[in-house]
């Protein structure tokens, strides 16, 4: 398994902004599967 480093995660304000731009392109579904949600603190 890798070891991600932490700035290597995108973080909140990252997420939100390439789900913004996926919107512009017309996706309209966005999931979070596997570890993702679990590496983020406070989740």
């Amino acid at each position: 398994m890798c070891k991600r480093r932490h700035e290597d995660i995108l973080s909140a304000e990252e997420c939100v902004e390439v789900v913004r731009a996926a919107a512009k392109c017309g996706v309209t579904k966005v999931r979070l599967t596997g570890g993702e949600p679990l590496v983020r603190r406070g989740i």
